[in-house]
């Protein structure tokens, strides 16, 4: 009953400070130190990209928010905004992924399994949401487009 608690009034906060009318989107920042190459960036993203929708599916089963938020993108007619931003190392990705647990923020980190350009165990992207922009902004506003 404590965590049903602590869930509704998250829920509560979430609902006062950001509208899930407004635009919803999702962020993939990807390491650009690692030099992959194109195709393996959109491979990467496209990983970070469904595991950051899976983890918004696990928190939309105990929080109203994120279930809203979830309604919101799902049912866009297809138009689901992404935006690829780029870090310099993977201390900048593994801060950005911290500060997002921090903030709630679903997040995703992929970790490659080295078969073609990178090592094993590189964590090449970290996808943030779908969220509410106003939420992702407070944790990418200063990253560079990649």
């Amino acid at each position: 009953m404590v965590k049903a608690t602590k869930v509704k009034a998250l829920d509560q906060v979430l609902l006062e400070k950001y509208d899930v009318k407004e635009e919803i989107k999702m962020v993939l920042v990807v390491r650009e130190d690692l030099k992959m190459g194109k195709g393996k960036i959109g491979a990467q993203c496209g990983h970070a990209t469904l595991g950051s929708f899976r983890a918004v599916e696990r928190l939309a089963k105990e929080s109203e928010f994120w279930k809203k938020v979830l309604q919101a993108y799902s049912w866009d007619m297809g138009m689901h905004k992404k935006i690829c931003l780029k870090v310099n190392s993977e201390a900048e990705l593994l801060d950005l992924q911290k500060k997002a647990k921090e903030l709630k923020v679903p997040q995703y980190v992929v970790a490659d399994a080295g078969l073609t350009q990178i090592k094993e165990g590189s964590l090449t992207v970290c996808g943030l949401g779908p969220a509410p922009s106003k939420m992702l902004a407070e944790l990418t506003s200063h990253l560079k487009l990649l």
